[in-house]
């Protein structure tokens, strides 16, 4: 894991609480896409508040499983990452200045963590999230669990940033039912769809707008 400061540092420097963002697949945005240089920019611009980045690394070989609705990874940002940040870097426990942002598998568990844990993440930012979760052959149940839990279950105190390219294919129906699911239910959602594809040139500019919605009014 990866971690990025705001201008002026964290809490060794006075500073905070500070927002925080926990970014699955950090490993792709920190040492690849700079993504320090857009919070930065954001920031700058007043578009967020000062935000702590937490660059969570989930491309190895662990991926599968931590990246499929799994209860105890979520739990492990929620009760051991997020208090260690607060207690190092001076990061809000606030779940309203939490957000956490992921992209294909990452954009599902970004959702399910603010299902299971919206105490801890106030915000979810889901990008081309892979919400046709689980293959339908997996469990009796079928595919789009976690869509059904959140027709079924209790309405959780989270906000949504989700988008989807149009020419994805295999995920744009399943991202738009998630959409009627999450209005029909009352969530604060803000829903987009992009004139792309899977990949990280499109992700990249709606991960700065996704942030700025989320933690906008941090």
């Amino acid at each position: 894991m990866d971690v990025h400061l705001p201008a002026g540092g964290g809490a060794s420097a006075g500073g905070g609480p500070f927002a925080v963002a926990v970014l699955l697949d950090g490993e792709m945005w920190g040492e690849v896409l700079s993504v320090g240089d857009t919070l930065d920019n954001l920031a700058a611009d007043g578009a967020i508040p000062p935000t702590v980045a937490l660059l969570v690394h989930t491309m190895g070989p662990c991926r599968p499983d931590d990246l499929s609705c799994n209860p105890a990874f979520v739990d492990l940002l929620a009760d051991r990452l997020l208090p260690w940040a607060a207690a190092e870097f001076g990061t809000t426990t606030d779940p309203a200045g939490t957000v956490i942002a992921g992209q294909s598998a990452g954009g599902l568990t970004a959702a399910f963590a603010a299902f299971r844990r919206p105490d801890r993440f106030g915000g979810a930012l889901c990008q081309s999230g892979s919400f046709w979760w689980p293959d339908e052959t997996e469990f009796d149940e079928g595919s789009e669990w976690l869509t059904r839990q959140f027709a079924r279950e209790q309405r959780r105190e989270a906000r949504f940033y989700v988008e989807v390219g149009l020419q994805e294919w295999m995920l744009l129906p399943q991202n738009r039912h998630l959409r009627d699911v999450l209005t029909a239910r009352g969530y604060d959602l803000a829903y987009r769809e992009f004139n792309g594809g899977h990949d990280y040139a499109c992700w990249r500019g709606g991960l700065a707008d996704g942030l700025a919605h989320l933690l906008g009014r941090a």
